[in-house]
Formats: structure tokens, C-alpha cells, sequence
């Protein structure tokens, strides 16, 4: 099976993009471990395949600011949204997603 053939059938089945499917997948892993691991951030990093603990916290924050955006957003006011965030840290992820 040639690359482009077994791209978009992976596509097709899971709904993503092999590189977008294996980075949830990674961050997943390195959730688990973060909350049942007695490891550094670097250990971590390191052991789901990320080089740089930069990349790997950009990563991270990335897929776990998207699944917190999807599940606040039916429940609470945006206002309270864009609040939380800011308090949380996010707050240059908060400019880029208003603009």
C-alpha cells in the first residue's frame, strides 16, 4: 500500500490524520503518566517520543486546551470561559482564539 493510499484510508476509519491521531494518542499516554508516575516533565516528555520538553508542553497544552474548549463551552457563558483561561495561563492562547 503506497503512503497516500494508507493515508487516507487511516483518515477515513479514525477521522484524523495519522500525525494528529499519534500526537492525541502521545499526550494521552503522558496525561496518564503525569497523574500515576512519579516522573519529571522531561521524563515524560522524553518517554512518549518528544526530544524537547518545549515541544512536548506545546503539545500538550494544545490538545488539552482543545478538549477543555469543547467541553466548558456548553455549559457555562463565554465571558466565564475566557476568564478562567486567563487565570489558568492561557492567556495568548485566549487573544489568538478571539481573533
Amino acid at each position: 500500500m503506497n503512503t497516500t493510499t494508507l493515508k487516507s484510508v487511516f483518515k477515513a476509519v479514525y477521522g484524523m490524520p495519522i500525525a494528529s491521531y499519534m500526537k492525541e494518542y502521545r499526550m494521552k499516554l503522558a496525561s496518564n503518566m503525569l497523574l500515576q508516575e512519579d516522573k519529571s516533565i522531561s521524563e515524560i516528555a522524553a518517554a512518549v517520543g518528544y526530544k524537547s520538553q518545549s515541544k512536548f508542553t506545546s503539545a500538550f497544552r494544545d490538545i488539552y486546551f482543545r478538549y477543555y474548549l469543547l467541553h466548558i463551552r456548553n455549559k457555562y457563558p463565554i465571558q466565564m470561559h475566557l476568564q478562567t483561561l486567563e487565570i489558568i495561563g492561557f492567556k495568548e492562547s485566549v487573544k489568538k482564539s478571539n481573533t
